[in-house]
């Protein structure tokens, strides 16, 4: 209907209600409105042309379009004032409350609020003041000032008991209880129950009975969540049900959902999972359908928690995606103006919930991992102990070198492997530096006697400077340290054809007492990188191009790592490069200086005969597993005792009838794992047995913690002939 005449465009504001303007169709809305605006200029009907702005101003804060909400709204509220326009003023102030408070201008929200709230006062308006509460009450919330909330629900509540209005009343109640959900229970509970008794009493009018019902379905929901947070599981169940059985009735389709959901919360609380699974399936179809992404989100989230519960990781994973994707959609919408009234502290909820988000995708990933590397790391552990046994047999040339093929891919995998885990890890906040005193010199020693042979095969010279003056004693990880610096050097000879890689390091003064700050320098003469790539290479999965991949392999997350890792150390790592001419890796980490003298190493010769006769218990629940250690630990020394468990309750067992020279505890077993197992021996066996823990599995404390836990020493497979020996002749040494 197009509306062009004067009593056109005044019947239909007049029948135009806050209500029918939501819903009614917004673009339709916004002509129709500006028709009338015309009209009303046109005729200097500056009564109804504040009235048609006001609803102009409305539709402005519905599509977030907030600039021109508050232009439209002050000059509107300017034009009511100056001639006199009381009622059409103070919609004003209602609508630009939204404004102000969705752009986040809190002072000025609450300075016009109370402007506002001295004119009813003069107008002595009880009824609107309590509303004003209302609106201040509700904002509080939002920014989760409960204490402030309560207050302003109070002062609601103060008014409207005057005013003799009930509907209101129980509306201030319910809002008063729900806001106090999280802030006070025992208040929480007093209010509602204020609401639903009120409730009850208005019922028994005969025209108010359909009139009260959706209230009264938002209280039951409200006291269902409510007992749900007192651990009242039966009371908030029934509370629930009512709820929902109240809003399929009205047909009130997103209330209904929302009751589903905190049902569904009530059921992974009892455990009853797939009660839990059905509710939320019914909650993401329909929202999938009409794309109530709201209510997606926190059924996503739920679902992914239902999966973590029953340790399905597979699909926890794939709901942490979902989630991910709809809160990524949301947020896109959100910057392009298309959601609406949205408050300003459910924006920064926004960036909580994605802060939060990314942190839980991390965790479940790392759990995930944690998972599959444990059926991942069992078998390299057995491929690389059956290439360790092959080695020592008499084998000809041809079949020397399958073994070493097959060697050099096992130990190639597991690299990628670790690398996928350290880099999960990280992002999980799962990744913890140990410290301890180290001497640099003997580090850098170290990383040059394990890449040598690297560098070696390929033709090229490693080359070390050694500096006398940087001989010094430092704490910090040695490990994390040693991991960062190989990550460097073994990507620079994997990226020289020939020519030379180049170690250098300097120690210099900080400006902390105590502190010194140590350069590490790795020059090479390889293929250099790419101006555009310089500034990605750093990133997750990152390679120069394509067919860097195909002709050099790896898994693209070694440069990731140890930047990562130098930013927890404090560090930086910055990169200079020519194409054809090689590259400069500047690694800056700052260190704790010590006054110890350096350590002295002393290498120990193993001797095997101190095995003689030795018996020994291995804990696994992988067959496997246990023949690969059991003839690794023959291959040592043949005269060697060994017994096998499945699991903790076989090797107690076995214990119970006899005490082993060692144990080698898997962690991950069935019926009893080995930190339980652990427990048990320590506590009711012998505290001086020699127990060495081992997993194929990704834990996140660290060795030193698995140790003070009980462990006399800890191994993870996969672990190779030579690094067994040395942790058990290391333990058997001890005694």
């Amino acid at each position: 209907m197009r509306i062009e005449t004067l009593k056109h465009a005044i019947d239909y504001i007049n029948q135009l209600t806050p209500n029918d303007a939501k819903s009614e169709n917004q673009s339709e809305l916004y002509k129709k409105l500006t028709q009338c605006e015309k009209i009303f200029q046109l005729n200097n009907n500056i009564h109804y042309l504040c009235k048609t702005r006001v609803h102009i101003t409305s539709y402005f804060v519905r599509t977030n379009e907030l600039q021109k909400a508050l232009e439209i709204g002050l000059e509107t509220k300017k034009m009511a004032f100056e001639n006199q326009l009381e009622e059409e003023e103070l919609k004003c102030y209602s609508v630009l409350f939204g404004v102000y408070a969705t752009k986040g201008d809190l002072v000025t929200f609450e300075e016009l609020l109370s402007e506002y709230r001295e004119k009813l006062k003069v107008k002595n308006d009880i009824e609107k003041l309590g509303v004003s509460y209302m609106i201040s009450g509700a904002q509080y919330y939002n920014l989760k000032k409960y204490d402030k909330a309560f207050e302003d629900n109070k002062v609601t509540i103060h008014y409207l008991e005057q005013t003799g209005k009930t509907d209101l009343l129980i509306y201030a109640y319910n809002n008063c209880g729900y806001h106090l959900i999280n802030y006070d229970l025992k208040l929480a509970n007093l209010y509602l129950i204020k609401a639903l008794k009120l409730i009850n009493k208005e019922k028994k009018l005969p025209d108010k009975q359909h009139k009260l019902k959706y209230i009264e379905g938002v209280v039951y929901n409200n006291l269902g969540e409510m007992y749900l947070k007192k651990s009242e599981l039966k009371k908030s169940e029934t509370h629930l049900d009512f709820a929902v059985k109240t809003f399929k009735e009205l047909n009130s389709f997103n209330e209904l959902y929302l009751s589903k959901i905190i049902l569904s919360e009530l059921y992974l609380t009892t455990h009853k999972y797939n009660t839990a699974k059905k509710l939320l399936n019914e909650v993401i179809d329909f929202s999938e359908e009409n794309k109530v992404y709201p209510n997606l989100l926190t059924a996503y989230k739920l679902t992914y928690q239902l999966y973590e519960k029953t340790n399905n990781y597979k699909q926890a994973f794939n709901f942490v995606l979902k989630y991910n994707e709809v809160n990524e959609y949301l947020y896109n919408k959100e910057t392009t103006n298309t959601i609406n009234n949205l408050q300003v502290a459910n924006e920064l909820d926004k960036f909580k919930r994605e802060r939060d988000a990314a942190q839980k995708i991390a965790s479940i990933k790392h759990d995930f991992l944690a998972n599959m590397s444990h059926e991942i790391r069992a078998p390299i552990n057995s491929i690389l102990g059956i290439c360790y046994l092959l080695q020592q047999d008499n084998l000809s040339q041809k079949q020397f070198d399958y073994i070493n093929r097959l060697n050099h891919s096992g130990v190639n995998l597991l690299a990628i492997i670790n690398d996928i885990l350290d880099i999960t890890k990280i992002e999980a906040n799962k990744f913890d530096l140990v410290v301890s005193e180290f001497n640099l010199n003997d580090v850098i020693l170290d990383i040059y006697n394990q890449l040598y042979p690297k560098a070696h095969d390929k033709n090229i010279e490693l080359n070390i400077v050694l500096n006398e003056s940087n001989n010094i004693m430092i704490k910090g990880d040695k490990t994390r340290l040693s991991q960062v610096l190989i990550n460097i050097i073994y990507n620079a000879i994997k990226f020289t054809d020939h020519g030379n890689v180049t170690i250098k390091y300097n120690v210099k003064k900080s400006s902390f007492d105590n502190f010194v700050s140590v350069e590490f320098i790795i020059e090479d003469t390889g293929i250099g990188i790419p101006a555009s790539k310089i500034k990605t290479i750093f990133n997750k999965y990152e390679q120069a191009n394509g067919k860097i991949k195909i002709l050099y392999g790896g898994s693209g997350l070694g440069l990731s790592i140890a930047k990562k890792i130098s930013e927890l150390m404090n560090g930086t790592i910055k990169v200079k490069s020519k194409i054809n001419e090689g590259s400069v890796f500047t690694i800056k980490i700052p260190f704790e200086k010590t006054d110890q003298q350096q350590i002295i190493k002393k290498v120990i010769q193993q001797d095997n005969k101190m095995l003689n006769n030795c018996l020994i218990y291995i804990a696994d629940d992988n067959h496997e597993n246990l023949l690969v250690i059991s003839d690794l630990l023959l291959v040592f020394n043949k005269s060697i005792k060994i017994k096998t468990a499945l699991n903790g309750l076989e090797l107690i067992e076995l214990v119970n009838k006899k005490n082993p020279d060692i144990i080698i505890l898997d962690l991950d077993m069935p019926k009893l794992n080995g930190i339980e197992t652990l427990r048990i021996l320590r506590k009711k066996y012998d505290p001086n047995l020699k127990i060495i823990g081992n997993t194929a599995g990704l834990v996140s404390v660290q060795k030193n913690e698995l140790i003070e836990m009980g462990f006399d020493d800890f191994i993870y497979k996969p672990f190779t002939g030579s690094m067994l020996l040395d942790v058990i002749i290391n333990t058997k040494r001890a005694y």
